[in-house]
């Protein structure tokens, strides 16, 4: 009771008032703002994850920023926030057509359930050291505020064109800088150690010469902080390093591809699987009971795209081989396909 009688003599000392029905006394947790704080950690309000559990299918674009909306609350308690959510925000562009799919269905349930399932953060204390760990692939970055080995809030984000075509060092080095940006306030004034798994990033501090002017610009940023950068190997290095490979979707392999999509076109005609099909929604049919339709002349099922039988080597191929896969074996690359096309 002691520090509620040191609360109560500032008060006093200070002429304020406190409402007692809005006073609670003898709590171990307490909810604030959608939030159960208490015992040291911080977790979602066990209210506020039914609410987003019984959230109905969205029928339009404004209801599914309304769910993206409510959803964007929670991003700090969930990996890879910004790839899940992916196919939804591309319904809320401007005028797009709202047509809901496999793909959107399936971002849908997943968001939903990382919401209800999700990890518990630590609560940060700003009188002790922070540390941080990054780490960039060849798409994305991903990084984690901790103390004391517990998490204190996550970070992710994919790359845009520009700073997919940088080399892995200037990739490693805008993942520090990103998390650097994210969690300025907390890091300013005080000692934070970087963990990394690209070596070359621990001798940052003692370059002479700069390459690029972006490490101009990177390097005047992060002098204003006291950052200790160490090496960490990556076996030792999981969390960052799995938020940094979320699973790659097809959609960003077509897109890669060098197989043109008109070949799939010519294709389609010629198909056993979709010739039936794809001729029927050619001449203005509609087959809703078979969920196909046809987008920029290319055939889609429940939201995937059909790949015509020609062409499903190459893609799988494609998958295993490309710069931004992950090189799983052949069952697992076309199981993640199977989730796109």
């Amino acid at each position: 009771m002691k520090h509620v009688r040191q609360t109560l003599d500032v008060l006093k000392r200070e002429n304020l008032y406190v409402k007692l029905s809005k006073c609670e006394f003898g709590k171990t947790s307490l909810n604030y703002l959608g939030h159960i704080v208490g015992g040291g950690e911080l977790k979602i309000e066990s209210s506020k994850v039914e609410v987003i559990v019984n959230w109905p299918k969205p029928k339009s674009a404004t209801e599914v920023r309304s769910f993206l909306g409510a959803a964007q609350y929670w991003r700090k308690f969930i990996a890879n926030f910004s790839l899940t959510t992916a196919p939804l925000h591309a319904l809320t562009g401007l005028n797009k057509v709202f047509q809901w799919g496999g793909k959107h269905q399936k971002a849908f349930d997943t968001l939903k359930e990382n919401i209800s399932t999700t990890l518990v953060l630590a609560l940060l204390d700003l009188q002790i050291p922070f540390k941080i760990e990054t780490d960039a692939s060849d798409y994305a970055m991903g990084a984690v505020l901790m103390q004391h080995g517990k998490p204190i809030c996550y970070h992710s984000e994919t790359f845009n064109s520009t700073v997919v075509n940088y080399p892995t060092y200037d990739k490693e080095l805008y993942a520090l800088v990103q998390s650097v940006k994210k969690w300025k306030h907390y890091l300013m004034g005080k000692e934070t150690i970087i963990h990394t798994d690209h070596q070359p990033l621990q001798y940052l501090h003692s370059q002479t010469k700069l390459q690029q002017s972006r490490h101009y610009r990177w390097m005047g940023f992060l002098q204003q902080f006291h950052l200790v950068i160490k090496y960490k190997k990556d076996i030792h290095h999981k969390v960052a390093d799995m938020l940094s490979r979320p699973i790659i979707n097809a959609s960003t392999i077509l897109k890669n591809n060098s197989i043109l999509h008109e070949s799939y076109i010519e294709q389609y005609v010629q198909d056993v699987d979709f010739k039936d099909v794809y001729t029927t929604l050619s001449h203005g049919k509609q087959v809703e009971e078979l969920d196909y339709h046809v987008k920029d002349q290319l055939l889609y099922h429940f939201g995937k795209l059909c790949i015509p039988q020609t062409e499903r080597v190459n893609i799988i191929r494609e998958a295993h081989t490309s710069l931004i896969s992950s090189h799983f074996g052949v069952s697992k690359i076309v199981t993640q396909l199977q989730r796109f096309c």
